[in-house]
């Protein structure tokens, strides 16, 4: 058995980047940033940022142009899924994404006291197809 399955809790580092594919299908990409508190070998406390790309479609990408704006925490379950493409210097390039299965709208950023506020989940909507053409994305 197999499983590709990644969970994650952070902030939008930026609002989304929003775009209506050729093909009529919506898609949504979001940077999510996730931080992680340790203490070194010296003893003191060390903080470390991770930063994802996160790609959501159909209606969820919809729904998270709608409502989501930067600073926004989200919960994320997805997929990873590596893409290579060639950029415009024509160097091939890899990049590995989450694509989004589920996520649930955290509290507004100005709203960050209440954070104890039960997450609105918003059901996934599956892509039409895989077979796109992401290069119509470009990020």
């Amino acid at each position: 058995m197999n499983i590709n399955k990644v969970i994650l809790i952070g902030n939008l580092t930026q609002n989304v980047d929003y775009r209506v594919l050729n093909n009529g299908q919506s898609v949504a990409k979001l940077t999510l940033a996730t931080n992680r508190v340790f203490t070194d070998k010296s003893g003191e406390k060390r903080e470390e940022t991770e930063y994802h790309s996160v790609i959501a479609w159909g209606k969820l990408a919809e729904l998270c142009n709608k409502f989501l704006e930067k600073g926004r925490m989200i919960y994320v379950e997805g997929r990873l899924k590596t893409r290579t493409y060639e950029n415009a210097q024509g160097q091939k390039v890899s990049k590995t994404e989450i694509i989004a299965e589920v996520i649930k709208f955290g509290p507004k950023p100005k709203e960050k006291e209440n954070a104890e506020k039960e997450l609105e989940e918003i059901d996934f909507i599956e892509p039409e197809s895989e077979n796109f053409d992401i290069s119509d994305f470009a990020f």
